[in-house]
C-alpha cells in the first residue's frame, strides 16, 4: 500500500518517513520508497512495451499519458498550465508516471512511502492562486482515485516558517516572495486548503492519520508505524 504524506514545509515529513520506515524494517515489514519501486517496474515494462524498448526516454512520458487517461481532473490541476513554476510542474508530472507504474507491480503487505503525494502537490498548486478556496480544495480531494494511506502533519504556519529558515534548504520557492523572504500569504492559502481537502477526505471514509508536529519526531515515526502496520495487516 502507498502511504503518502502532506503538510507545510518543515513540518517534518522526511524525517517522520526515515523514522517510521527504520520501525518498519524492524518489525519485518517490506518498506520502499515509490521512486525505487517504480524505477524497477518501469524497467520491465519496457521490456514488454514495445512502444518502449527502444527509447528509454518514452517511458516517463507513457507513464504520465497513462494516469492522465486514468485520472484527468487531477492531472489538469497538478498540470497547472497557468503557473509560471516549470519546476513544480515536471515535479508533479515525475509524480505521475512513478504512481502509474508503481501501480503494475502492486503494493501487497508492502509500505510503499511517498515524502509528498498527490494531495500535497494539489494543494501546493491551488495554494499558488490567491483565489483558491475551499470548494477547490474539495472538488480536488474528491477527484483523487486513491487507495491510498493519508498521512498528515499538522504545523503551525508560523512554527512552518521559522523551521524553513533554519533548514539547508531553505524555503521550497513556491512558498518565498521574489526578494527570498517567506510569503505568509501561501503558507496560509497551503494550511487551510489541506485542511478543507483533509476534512472532506476523512468524511468520505479514507485511510487517514494525523500528526502533531509539535511532538518529537521519533515519537511519531513511531506512532506512524503502527498504524501502517496494523492497516497492512487488517487489509491482507
Amino acid at each position: 500500500m502507498i502511504f503518502e504524506f502532506a503538510g507545510l514545509p518543515g513540518c517534518g515529513k522526511s524525517t517522520i518517513w526515515r523514522e517510521a520506515s527504520l520501525v518498519l524494517k524492524n518489525s519485518g515489514i517490506r518498506v520502499e520508497s515509490l521512486r525505487s519501486h517504480s524505477r524497477r517496474s518501469m524497467v520491465e515494462r519496457r521490456k514488454t512495451i514495445r512502444f518502449l524498448r527502444k527509447n528509454a526516454e518514452r517511458a516517463g512520458l507513457y507513464g504520465v499519458v497513462k494516469f492522465a487517461e486514468q485520472n484527468p481532473d487531477t492531472f489538469m490541476t497538478l498540470l497547472d498550465p497557468d503557473s509560471k513554476d516549470t519546476s513544480h510542474r515536471m515535479w508533479s508530472l515525475e509524480l505521475m508516471a512513478q504512481l502509474w507504474f508503481s501501480g503494475l507491480e502492486g503494493h501487497a503487505g508492502m509500505a510503499i512511502l511517498l515524502d509528498e503525494g498527490l494531495l500535497h502537490r494539489g494543494m501546493s498548486c491551488l495554494a499558488g492562486h490567491s483565489a483558491s478556496n475551499k470548494v477547490d480544495a474539495e472538488s480536488f480531494a474528491a477527484d483523487l482515485n486513491l487507495d491510498h494511506g493519508l498521512v498528515v502533519v499538522d504545523c503551525p504556519v508560523d512554527l512552518s516558517v521559522e523551521r524553513c529558515k533554519l533548514r539547508q534548504g531553505g524555503l521550497p520557492g513556491g512558498f518565498a516572495l521574489e526578494g527570498g523572504e517567506a510569503d505568509p500569504g501561501k503558507f496560509q492559502r497551503f494550511d487551510s486548503l489541506l485542511n478543507a481537502a483533509t476534512q472532506l477526505l476523512s468524511d468520505r471514509g479514507a485511510q487517514l492519520i494525523r500528526l502533531d508536529a509539535t511532538r518529537q519526531p521519533d515519537d511519531l515515526g513511531r506512532d506512524l508505524a503502527d498504524w501502517i502496520g496494523q492497516l497492512l495487516v487488517s487489509i491482507s
